[in-house]
């Protein structure tokens, strides 16, 4: 068969605990990034709150796929900027265009996922994500700013001004 090309292999094998090699540096990669910002000199709540977007953002980016065709990050950001890079042109009249029969795909087989300690489910990226993710942030920040006696400052203040 002169010009067969294999099939691509998309994803590496999972690891034993069924997490592949991809998703353990991008996740190790955010709650790193999360423990730096947290050791900064930045006002606690503050600091809370962005460690707390740091490390939701790494485990989005690793375990995240597009819900509608499965694609990770990465594969979504590079088909935006592919979309907003490309030549356009007027359909009308155009006679160039490379046409793709897709009937001529082969269904792929699934794949046999090997035995591991926990199985992960895709986290869906979409604005709930994110929304989620901004939420749980402000939760943080909320708690951390009445855990370190900001709401009995404010009281205090409140009242000294009204006597």
């Amino acid at each position: 068969m002169a010009g067969y090309t294999p099939p691509k292999i998309e994803d590496a094998p999972k690891s034993f605990i069924g997490v592949g090699t991809r998703e353990l540096v991008i996740a190790a990669a955010g709650v790193i990034l999360a423990v730096l910002v947290y050791l900064s000199e930045l006002y606690a709540p503050l600091k809370i709150g962005l460690a707390i977007i740091c490390a939701g953002a790494g485990v989005g980016i690793a375990f995240g796929r597009d819900p509608k065709t499965g694609r990770k990050f990465e594969e979504m950001i590079t088909q935006i900027l592919m979309f907003y890079g490309r030549d356009k042109f007027h359909q009308k009249g155009i006679d160039h265009v490379e046409k793709y029969d897709y009937s001529e795909r082969k269904p792929e087989k699934p794949k046999k996922e090997p035995k591991a300690l926990f199985h992960m489910q895709p986290i869906d990226l979409t604005v709930s994500f994110v929304f989620q993710l901004c939420s749980l942030a402000f939760l943080g920040v909320l708690i951390t700013y009445l855990w370190g006696g900001g709401l009995e400052e404010d009281l205090f203040r409140f009242n000294s001004v009204r006597s």
